[in-house]
């Protein structure tokens, strides 16, 4: 493996000692999903290859008109109770590395998920305009539950899997103040449940480092191949002068310790994403790479994805935490028509804010109370947010 100190990567790539040009792993063939096993992930791929039979016109659509949500709720039906089904077993990613963009068959695959996705959100809306709360609250556990398990490929699948859950929460908060006392009873075991179900992010790191060191030997490829106009598309809007930079560098060993140091911090990131991945997000104090040279403008591109991972993945939990805090606080107004006046009586488990590792903000008043999380810069404003309510503080989104 590569030395850092060898390298002088914090140097900003001023190169001493000769290097060698590493040796990266090839893109990887997408594993295929297996008919009649006991894993998530296979039902998840079947159900993706039967969206992809049954919907071709929809995977890459972004809008739809009401006509085409309602052709996709149908036709999608096969696929939907597959990844259900999917819901009820343990997931294990056999995880494929492909590069920063991956295969047209994992595009696909990706993209038929996310229709997936829209498709519970659109069942969990009718299922509450029917009134069917029971169909309702099962389909946004299970809906969030499939997205959780998809965070647990790489950087692409955890952006994917977050998005989608925090479809499927927004579509299912009406149900808050419809459901009986014993039916939000069961709705917060459900949502212990997808928490319970929460990745690890020690594979999806493991995951994503993998990916960036099979994009690193395919941009060192193209540049072995003279193949310009890939890297400048690659890299817009800088894709012209990292292009120049590289192909300056052709003919002598700069571009071997140019991708040796690429490799170098690559694994230096993943040490620490992995270290960091035992700690809340108030422990953790990433180092910053803010050098704007050729060398970082390419470490940004394929290795800077960490912090997003961290800051996605900390959002989910505080959110999916607040839905069951709020979830239990609309149960006790039906019961006593008054909230508690605080939230000692949760577990540590569901009362703990991940951004600031002690308990949520909670500022009680009678049959109404605002519950938060401090957001990612770590600090109490008492509940204050943005339209996206995520800074300063991070809320739920509102009771419709």
């Amino acid at each position: 493996m590569v030395g850092l100190a060898t390298l002088g990567i914090g140097t900003g790539c001023q190169f001493g000692a000769k290097a060698t040009m590493p040796t990266f792993p090839a893109p990887e063939t997408l594993r295929q999903p297996v008919s009649g096993t006991q894993d998530a992930f296979d039902r998840y791929g079947l159900a993706a290859l039967e969206v992809q039979r049954s919907l071709p016109n929809l995977i890459t659509a972004t809008k739809f008109y009401e006509t085409q949500r309602a052709t996709a709720t149908t036709k999608g039906a096969k696929a939907i109770a597959m990844v259900r089904s999917g819901t009820k077993l343990k997931c294990t990613w056999d995880y494929s590395a492909q590069g920063s963009v991956g295969s047209p068959e994992m595009v696909s695959r990706r993209a038929s998920w996310r229709l997936l996705g829209r498709i519970f959100t659109w069942q969990i809306a009718d299922a509450i305009a029917a009134g069917k709360l029971d169909e309702a609250q099962a389909l946004s556990i299970d809906g969030m539950k499939f997205a959780f398990d998809l965070m647990g490929g790489d950087a692409i699948d955890l952006d994917l899997g977050s998005t989608i859950a925090d479809e499927i929460r927004v579509a299912s908060m009406p149900l808050l103040n419809r459901l009986t006392v014993s039916q939000l009873w069961k709705y917060v075991g459900g949502l212990k449940a997808v928490l319970a179900r929460s990745p690890s992010l020690k594979p999806t790191i493991e995951n994503e480092g993998k990916n960036q060191s099979v994009s690193l030997g395919l941009l060192a490829s193209q540049v072995q191949k003279d193949d310009w106009a890939t890297i400048e598309k690659t890299f817009l809007p800088d894709g012209d002068t990292i292009a120049k930079y590289l192909k300056s560098n052709k003919g002598g060993d700069k571009n071997a310790a140019f991708f040796a140091g690429l490799e170098a911090e690559r694994q230096e990131r993943v040490k620490q994403a992995l270290e960091h991945s035992e700690k809340g997000a108030s422990k953790r104090k990433p180092k910053e790479f803010d050098d704007k040279r050729v060398w970082r403008k390419v470490a940004a591109h394929y290795l800077g994805t960490w912090t997003p991972m961290f800051s996605k993945y900390d959002r989910m939990v505080a959110r999916t935490r607040l839905l069951i805090i709020a979830t239990m606080l609309e149960r006790a107004r039906l019961l006593d028509q008054n909230a508690p006046v605080s939230i000692t009586k949760f577990s540590e488990a569901v009362r703990t804010d991940p951004f600031s590792g002690t308990d949520f903000g909670f500022l009680p008043d009678g049959r109404f109370t605002r519950v938060y999380s401090v957001g990612a810069d770590g600090q109490d404003n008492g509940g204050e947010t943005d339209q996206s309510g995520l800074a300063p503080d991070l809320v739920l989104e509102p009771i419709p």
